[in-house]
């Protein structure tokens, strides 16, 4: 009887120990933290205007991915109850644009809300627009509208969305030069 008890023991074990590991013998919050790293983030961003005139003015939405930027050339308004799926090519003049800090600087207070879909002040209410952001890792994936007139953000947000508008700035001053 001693003997099936240690056996049954052991065998236990085994398995408790196993199902710990993923196939590459990695422990599974390892493997979490390894899917982020090498997928890492996906952040899509970008400005819109509903009431707008003019070629490619109205939706600029861009896509960091890898440490590569793209924009979307399909310009499509943003939904607020679904993620942007745009058209995605690469920036030109990309070499030139620094996007780091959009990540650094990614208001990490966001992605606490409970809801998929966010929308943050009253974007594009009264004309001045919207600040699309699109954010997903292995573990989110969060939409947000956020309003471009800071009176109507929390002032958590309201640095983070002026850089937003300046890196939009910036990329479009560096593809009108290319």
């Amino acid at each position: 009887m001693g003997k099936i008890k240690i056996l049954m023991l052991v065998v236990v074990s085994l398995l408790l120990t196993n199902s710990c590991y993923d196939d590459e013998g990695v422990t599974s919050v390892e493997s979490g933290a390894k899917i982020a790293k090498q997928k890492g983030v996906t952040l899509k961003f970008g400005r819109y205007f509903g009431k707008c005139q003019g070629k490619n003015l109205c939706v600029e939405i861009f896509m960091l991915q890898e440490n590569k930027l793209r924009e979307d050339i399909s310009d499509t308004y943003p939904l607020s109850n679904q993620f942007y799926k745009g058209v995605f090519v690469p920036v030109k003049g990309v070499s030139n644009i620094s996007t780091e800090e959009l990540l650094l600087e990614f208001p990490i207070k966001l992605l606490e809300t409970k809801a998929t879909y966010n929308r943050i002040g009253m974007p594009d209410a009264g004309d001045w627009g919207g600040i699309y952001v699109e954010y997903e890792d292995y573990e989110h994936h969060k939409q947000f509208l956020i309003d471009l007139n800071t009176n109507n953000i929390p002032k958590y947000l309201k640095s983070y969305v002026y850089l937003i508008d300046e890196k939009i700035n910036e990329i479009g001053d560096v593809n009108n030069q290319n």
